[in-house]
């Protein structure tokens, strides 16, 4: 089974907590798809994200947190520094990292 992570579980610590032992395989791209910060999120002090879509091109299953959407929130700082991390711990494309971290220093 492949898990495809984009989340603060692509932080090595988090991705084992919910995939022990999983390896890295490969680098998996989802064009036409971005970054929402849907859910305000109290325990990490700012907005969590989701995917959306923004083209229908490919077929994918995509998993969802179906919560409640409540707006658009400034991202949780702590999280987007998760997800910053792996992504440089697993050399993710630059343009991806840069995205992260525009959403860092921009707040949205």
């Amino acid at each position: 089974m492949l898990y495809f992570a984009y989340t603060a579980r692509i932080a090595p610590m988090q991705m084992a907590e919910v995939a022990p032992g999983a390896e890295f395989q490969f680098i998996a791209h989802l064009p036409h798809w971005g970054l929402e910060f849907p859910m305000n999120n109290r325990m990490w002090k700012g907005a969590l994200p989701t995917v959306k879509r923004e083209e229908k091109r490919h077929q994918v299953t995509v998993h969802l947190h179906e919560g409640r959407r409540n707006g658009t929130y400034p991202p949780s700082p702590e999280y987007l520094e998760l997800m910053l991390s792996g992504s440089r711990h697993w050399s993710l494309p630059a343009g991806w990292i840069a995205g992260l971290e525009e959403h860092l220093r921009n707040g949205a």
